[in-house]
C-alpha cells in the first residue's frame, strides 16, 4: 500500500487526504493545532461562538460530493440551512438592497431604483449562467500543468466565451446604468482577494452560482464542515495527528521522502501533499533544497490577495430583522478599492461586512444575545502598516461605521470583544503577507495560470490550497483536494 503525508489539517488537505485514502494509499496527516480545518477555525467564550475565517458558503454541491464519493450520506456529517435573504446591503445615500434566490423581489428592487436596468440584470444574470457552466465543464474537473494543456482547441474555444479578456469593472461599467448595481455586481471580487479592476470578467459567474445555487449555512458554524471533514478522515482509517508541526519536507535525490516534524519524528511517505502556504511551503518547508522553478525571486513576484481586519463582537442584545450576511459600503468605494489594492493601506472610511450566524443558529449565542463578525477588507502587509499600533482606534472606527449604517447601540451592547489583524494570520497560519486567499486572482494569477499543484523542484511533492489551481475559497480547495489525488495517483511511479 502506498503511503501518503498530507501536511496541515485544512480544508484543502483532508479532502486530499479522504481521495488518497479512496484510492487505495495509507494516509497520515499531520497538523500543528490542536484541531482541524486551518482558517477554517472556532472561536468559543461566554457562550458565544464564531467562526474566525470563511463565513460565506457557496457551491455545497463540492462538500457533499466528498462525503458521497466515500459513500457515505453528507447529511449524516453536515446539516446546511438554506440564507433568504443572501446578503441585505446598505449603501451611504440610504438605499437598502436585498440580494435573494427570489427573482422576482430582486427585479422588483431594480427596477424601483434604474428601471432601465431591470433586462440589463437578467442579461448580467444569464450571461454568468452561460460563463458558469463552461467554467464547470472544463475547468473545475482538471488540472493544467502546462501552456500545451490549455492550447487544446476546445479549450480556446471556451477560454473565448468565458470573458476573460476584460476586467470585472469593465464589463460592469458596461452593463449597467446605476453606479450602486455595479457595486453590487462586482464587489465579490474581493471573495478572492482581488479588486475587480484586476480580475477577469468571468468572475461574474459567482451571481449566478448563488442566484441558481443558493447561499448556505451549516449548522454549529462554517467549523461544522471541518469536524465533519475530519470525522469522515477517521471513518475511513486516515490519521491525523494533532499537535505536531513540521519542521522540515524531507527531500532525499530531487525527491520528496516524507517529513520531519518539529521534535524530531520522521514519516516516511511515497507521496507528500503540503496543504500549508505556498510560500511557506517553498521558501521554509523545503529547506536548503535547490528550486529552479518556485525559487526566491518566482515567489517574490507572485501577488497575495488581500487580507482582513476583523472584530468578534458578543453583543448581549438583538437586532429585530438583522440577516445573516450584511454588506456596508462607504462612502466613497472607488476609494476603498484603491487603498486596499493599489495603496496598500487601511481603509480610510471603510466598507464593510457583517455576518450574525446566531441568526440562523441561535445555538450559537445566549439566549437575547447575537454573535456578530465584522471585517474591513484590509491589504496583504506592506511596509508602513503597523497594526499593532492601530488596531485598537481601527476597531473603533469600524464600530460606529456599523453603529450608523446597521447596527444602533452596538457599543454599548459589547460584552465580548476579540480582534484579528493580517499580522495575525501571518503568525498563525504562515500566510504570506497576511494574505487569507492565498495568491490574488489577478489577470495572470487566476485559472490555469496559477501554480500547478504538482512540484516540479522535488518530485513526490504536491501542494493544495488557495494558492494553487483550481483556486481560493471553501468549495475551491474541496475540489482541489479531489483534483491533487488524482494527480499523485497518476504521476506517482508504481
Amino acid at each position: 500500500m502506498p503511503r501518503a503525508v498530507v501536511v496541515g489539517a485544512g480544508l484543502g488537505g483532508l479532502s486530499t487526504a479522504v481521495h488518497l485514502r479512496l484510492a487505495g494509499f495509507d494516509v497520515e496527516v499531520v497538523e500543528g493545532r490542536d484541531e482541524p480545518g486551518g482558517k477554517v477555525r472556532r472561536l468559543r467564550e461566554a457562550g458565544f461562538s464564531f467562526d474566525m475565517g470563511p463565513t460565506i458558503f457557496t457551491m455545497p454541491w463540492a462538500i457533499d460530493e466528498l462525503f458521497s464519493a466515500a459513500g457515505k450520506n453528507p447529511r449524516d456529517y453536515l446539516e446546511l440551512l438554506p440564507l433568504r435573504p443572501f446578503y441585505r446591503a446598505h449603501f451611504p445615500d440610504g438605499l437598502v438592497f436585498e440580494l435573494s434566490d427570489s427573482l422576482s423581489d430582486v427585479l422588483a428592487q431594480v427596477r424601483r431604483i434604474s428601471p432601465d436596468d431591470e433586462p440589463r440584470w437578467v442579461d448580467w444574470l444569464a450571461r454568468a449562467g452561460r460563463i458558469y457552466h463552461l467554467v464547470e465543464r472544463h475547468f473545475l474537473d482538471r488540472l493544467f500543468d502546462s501552456w500545451t494543456d490549455i492550447l487544446e482547441p476546445r479549450m480556446l474555444v471556451a477560454g473565448m466565451q468565458m470573458d476573460a479578456l476584460t476586467s470585472l469593472s469593465k464589463r460592469v461599467a458596461r452593463q449597467f446604468r446605476d453606479p450602486r448595481l455595479r457595486q453590487l455586481a462586482s464587489y465579490q471580487a474581493i471573495y478572492v482577494g482581488a479588486s475587480p479592476d484586476d480580475v477577469p470578467a468571468t468572475y461574474a459567474l459567482i451571481a449566478w452560482l448563488e442566484a441558481a445555487q443558493g447561499v448556505w449555512f451549516p449548522r454549529g458554524g462554517m467549523y461544522a464542515i471541518a469536524e465533519a471533514a475530519a470525522r469522515l478522515c477517521g471513518d475511513l482509517g486516515v490519521r491525523i495527528r494533532y499537535g505536531a508541526p513540521v519542521e522540515r519536507i524531507a527531500v532525499e535525490g530531487g525527491r520528496a521522502r516524507g517529513v520531519l516534524l518539529a521534535d524530531g519524528t520522521r514519516l516516511d511517505a511515497d507521496a507528500v501533499v503540503s496543504n500549508a502556504d505556498l510560500h511557506h511551503t517553498y521558501g521554509r518547508l523545503l529547506g536548503e533544497t535547490p528550486r529552479r522553478h518556485m525559487d526566491d525571486a518566482r515567489l517574490a513576484r507572485l501577488e497575495p490577495s488581500s487580507s482582513a481586519f476583523i472584530l468578534y463582537l458578543g453583543a448581549n442584545r438583538t437586532w429585530p430583522g438583522l440577516p445573516h450576511h450584511t454588506i456596508g459600503f462607504g462612502p466613497d468605494f472607488a476609494r476603498d478599492l484603491r487603498e486596499v489594492f493599489v495603496e496598500k493601506r487601511p481603509l480610510t472610511e471603510p466598507s464593510f461586512y457583517v455576518c450574525a450566524p446566531s441568526v440562523t443558529d441561535p445555538a450559537l449565542a445566549p439566549d437575547g444575545s447575537t454573535s456578530l463578525y465584522l471585517l474591513a477588507p484590509a491589504p496583504a502587509i506592506a511596509h508602513g502598516v503597523r497594526w499593532d499600533e492601530i488596531a485598537d482606534a481601527y476597531a473603533e472606527r469600524l464600530i460606529d461605521r456599523a453603529e450608523r449604517l446597521c447596527l444602533p447601540g452596538l457599543r454599548e451592547s459589547i460584552v465580548v470583544k476579540h480582534r484579528y489583524t493580517p499580522v495575525d494570520f501571518e503568525r498563525d497560519y504562515h500566510c504570506h503577507a497576511g494574505s487569507i486567499f492565498g495568491l490574488s486572482a489577478r489577470f495572470d494569477q487566476t485559472a490555469f495560470r496559477r501554480p500547478a499543484p504538482r512540484s516540479r523542484d522535488v518530485a513526490g511533492l504536491w501542494l493544495v490550497g488557495g494558492s494553487t489551481q483550481p483556486g481560493g475559497g471553501v468549495p475551491m480547495v474541496v475540489l482541489g483536494g479531489k483534483l491533487v489525488a488524482r494527480d499523485v495517483v497518476r504521476h506517482l511511479p508504481a
